[in-house]
């Protein structure tokens, strides 16, 4: 059985954003003042690019940044036509984007991390009852140890069928984690469990 991490086994993921979202937000309201687009439509806009971006990025560094980033642009674009705000300085526009790529790089907090509700309970019983389980999750290399170590992953997966990718997961990353087969085997089956279209190949 290869199961997915983040939203599958554990939860939490977008908890580790949200302090980040926050100044991401109060920093705009300190650009723009009064013509700031509502937090409302920040964050939700916040949320669709970093989904969008997702699917190239995967969990790499930097998916954030550009998230924030293209928001910040949206905004700005809006605010200019709407208001008829004067533009930015090159100087001044340069000074906004590093202090967002500053928020958008923040570290991952994984102490906020846990996983879901059952899953442990789950795991046991599947892993008693001589399934094989394997972890084939989209991470970044210097951060999945970190998660690792936090949630003690080894007590239900052997290190061998674990699988951190930096990017997004491929059918030969299933085939390197679980030990899958094109070739006909009636004693055995193979499962993909997750929440994206990515988990199952």
């Amino acid at each position: 059985i290869v199961l997915d991490a983040d939203e599958t086994v554990f939860f939490g993921l977008n908890l580790l954003y949200d302090s980040a979202v926050l100044q991401f937000e109060m920093y705009l309201f300190e650009i723009f003042g009064s013509y700031t687009p509502n937090c409302y439509s920040i964050r939700n806009r916040f949320m669709q690019v970093n989904g969008e971006l997702a699917k190239t990025y995967g969990i790499r560094r930097g998916r954030v940044t550009a998230a924030f980033l293209q928001v910040y642009e949206e905004a700005y674009a809006y605010v200019r036509r709407r208001f008829g705000v004067e533009k930015l300085s090159l100087e001044k526009d340069n000074l906004i984007r590093r202090r967002i790529q500053e928020m958008g790089d923040s570290p991952f907090d994984h102490s906020k991390m846990q996983w879901m509700l059952g899953a442990k309970e789950t795991l046991r019983d599947l892993k008693a009852a001589g399934h094989k389980l394997c972890l084939l999750t989209s991470y970044d290399e210097t951060e999945w140890p970190k998660r690792r170590d936090l949630l003690g992953v080894q007590e239900f997966f052997d290190l061998i069928n674990i699988l951190p990718v930096p990017g997004l997961k491929t059918k030969e990353d299933f085939i390197k984690v679980s030990g899958w087969s094109s070739e006909k085997d009636f004693e055995r089956l193979w499962c993909a469990i997750g929440n994206g279209t990515s988990d199952i190949n």
